[in-house]
């Protein structure tokens, strides 16, 4: 791609998605039926795709890619249409062949690329139908362009923050030295193509005690909320098991890979079970009847309980008929399992009605690690409702510095992170909503200050800072606000701890210090994904190697390197 130079757009009036476009749209949504891993029975064409997704993440760690790090995300998020593909266009009548098969493994990664390239035309178009961005014609090109030219820096924060911010991923040796890898290992031998571990209980033991720690950072709500019928400790231990033996597989994998078995393991790629021994080593290992472990398998089964349109990261255990239940290891070790947990509970009636007590207690927490930080500095702190100020009176929190005569008016928000178009437009909607109550907050301060000043016990001397707290999304480029700063609390927390002052916090908040600087921090590049003889072009945010390669490509043409106005 190239630096784009970009211009506030010229939008016309009209639909954001023209009606010509509509066509096209649907010419796109049935282009993966021309893949021949369509005919194929349904088990054959799911192993055959999740093979796929296995042997791209290997082959990049093999060649210690650049992009290693990033890469399991980005088969998580693009392995959801493939499957719905699959699911829905094929019949469920055969077995499946885990041989090498060249016609079938050149199948998968068409499809695979299909993906990335349909996920691309596939957030435009939700994007564009939700109002947040235009779409115009030009010949063959869908030439794509956000409303507001602001949103790329917005969206660049939430991207580039969340780059700095994941958590370990539980797969990744390079997390545990040499000696504690030689310990988790199992027992591998060979047999052809294929390979075997052992799997007992002191095995399992092992790498429980080994990654613990890890996977204790994948589980941080509390294990007593209860959804449904289980607590989330009861689904976690599940959860848990399934990512401990995707993880003893993967590694069972690398050790018969450095002995020499064939193909690299390609025949084993999933874990796979019947039934049978899937129930007996879960309900074992996580200490539990069987009956229950059976129900949490049929909530975790791709398709399970009636979910019309199923998502393998929700989802990760795949029927595969009479070869029994398997799952892929980098889904299952790639997935933010707690989250995605929540996610598939909120769409179960019997355990949706907990979902909106779960959310107020997110928001419980995050005030309360506010107010532990707050406590380090000596500052003091208020939430509750002020008397006359109506509906607006309700403030999450406070943060009150007597000695520099400042107050921080946070709107916290701590839902769970989006992860598909449909999900961000919704939390952006969220996101609005706090800002005008922060607007409507301001707007009553300004006439009835007392109200407020005795609950605070200030006057009219301190002056008041608006600030919308985010736990996870800032909006990703969907609100881009004037008025009100919307933070990430991460960076929120450590800019207090850092400036030790409330005022230089709200001046950091003011001048947007917080948001990612263009061409010092990430790069806009302009892109173009062609899906049959239509080619899209609109922007990816570049990072890394990206970045590095367009400031290049700027200082070869003696342009600087500044944020662009």
């Amino acid at each position: 791609g190239v630096v784009m130079d970009r211009e506030a757009p010229n939008f016309p009036s009209g639909p954001p998605v023209p009606p010509e476009l509509r066509a096209i749209e649907s010419e796109i949504d049935i282009a993966y039926r021309s893949n021949p891993l369509l005919r194929e029975n349904r088990a054959q064409a799911i192993w055959s795709f999740l093979a796929h997704c296995e042997w791209e993440y290997l082959r990049a760690w093999r060649s210690n890619s650049p992009n290693l790090g990033l890469l399991p995300d980005i088969v998580v998020n693009l392995a959801k249409w493939p499957m719905r593909w699959i699911w829905n266009s094929t019949a469920d009548d055969g077995g499946v062949d885990s041989s090498w098969n060249r016609h079938r493994v050149r199948a998968a990664n068409e499809l695979y690329e299909l993906a990335y390239r349909y996920f691309q035309y596939e957030t435009v178009f939700s994007f564009a139908s939700r109002g947040h961005w235009h779409l115009e014609l030009k010949g063959n090109r869908i030439v794509a362009a956000a409303r507001d030219p602001r949103a790329t820096r917005w969206d660049a924060y939430d991207r580039v923050v969340d780059g700095t911010e994941k958590t370990p991923g539980v797969l990744d040796p390079s997390n545990l030295d040499t000696g504690e890898i030689a310990e988790i290992i199992p027992r591998t031998w060979i047999e052809g193509e294929h390979y075997r571990y052992s799997l007992s209980k002191g095995v399992i033991d092992s790498v429980m005690k080994h990654m613990g720690p890890l996977l204790d950072l994948r589980f941080q709500l509390p294990n007593s909320w209860k959804m449904g019928p289980y607590t989330l400790e009861e689904y976690g231990r599940v959860l848990r098991l399934l990512h401990v033996v995707a993880t003893m597989h993967s590694l069972a994998r690398l050790d018969a890979i450095h002995h020499g078995v064939a193909k690299r393991g390609y025949s084993d790629s999933l874990v796979m079970m019947g039934r049978r021994d899937l129930i007996k080593i879960l309900a074992r290992y996580g200490d539990m009847p069987k009956p229950d472990v059976w129900n949490i398998v049929q909530m975790l089964t791709f398709g399970g309980r009636g979910i019309q349109y199923p998502d393998i990261a929700l989802q990760p255990i795949v029927p595969f008929g009479k070869h029994g239940f398997g799952w892929s290891p980098l889904i299952v070790t790639a997935s933010s399992l707690e989250r995605n947990l929540v996610v598939l509970l909120n769409r179960f009636p019997d355990s949706r009605r907990d979902y909106s007590t779960l959310s107020g207690e997110r928001e419980r927490f995050l005030r309360e690690e506010l107010e532990a930080v707050l406590d380090e500095l000596g500052n003091r702190y208020w939430h509750g409702d002020v008397p006359n100020w109506e509906q607006t009176g309700d403030i999450d929190l406070v943060a009150i510095d007597d000695r520099e005569k400042m107050c921080l008016v946070m709107e916290l928000k701590s839902f769970i992170a989006p992860a598909d178009p449909s999900e961000m437009h919704n939390r952006s909607r969220e996101l609005e909503k706090g800002v005008q109550q922060l607007k409507d907050r301001q707007e009553m301060a300004s006439g009835r200050r007392g109200d407020l000043n005795r609950v605070l016990e200030i006057d009219d001397t301190y002056e008041l800072c608006s600030v919308l707290v985010s736990k996870t999304s800032t909006g990703s480029g969907l609100v881009v606000e004037d008025e009100v700063p919307i933070v990430r609390s991460s960076d929120l927390i450590r800019k207090i701890r850092s400036s030790r002052s409330l005022r230089g916090v709200a001046e950091w908040l003011t001048k947007r210090e917080f948001l990612p600087v263009e061409g010092q921090d990430y790069v806009i590049v302009g892109d173009r994904v062609g899906i049959g003889e239509r080619v899209l072009e609109w922007y990816r945010i570049g990072t890394g190697k990206a970045l590095i390669d367009a400031m290049g490509r700027r200082e070869n043409r003696g342009e600087g390197s500044g944020e662009r106005e």
